[in-house]
């Protein structure tokens, strides 16, 4: 297995200080119990996830929901609790949407 498809690209701790989630070089997303250690899910990269490096992400306050963005020029909105995508954006690969992830966010 490639090192760099298995690279954390991305951690974020999340509001309630119980989950962290975490965001990989291969597109994929995982989110962790801190308590226990355990994947609460992982979506896995590809035709539901990101196809490439997950260079953006943050919680809702309610830790409900998780927006990821990814060099692919994708945003995934996540429910929290079933790892299930909610809305998927697809942006037009520009060269503002390329300098938008050079800076670690999406201008939407």
């Amino acid at each position: 297995m490639d090192v760099d498809m298995v690279r954390m690209c991305i951690l974020y701790g999340c509001w309630s200080g119980k989950r962290a989630c975490v965001g990989y070089a291969d597109g994929a997303v995982k989110l962790l119990d801190l308590k226990t250690g355990s994947s609460i899910f992982t979506l896995a990269a590809g035709k539901l996830g990101h196809s490439a490096e997950v260079t953006c992400l943050d919680c809702h306050i309610s830790d409900s929901v998780i927006i990821t963005g990814s060099t692919d020029c994708t945003a995934l909105l996540i429910n929290a609790s079933t790892g299930k995508v909610s809305v998927y954006l697809k942006l037009k690969k520009t060269k503002s949407c390329f300098e938008a992830q050079s800076r670690g966010y999406f201008g939407f």
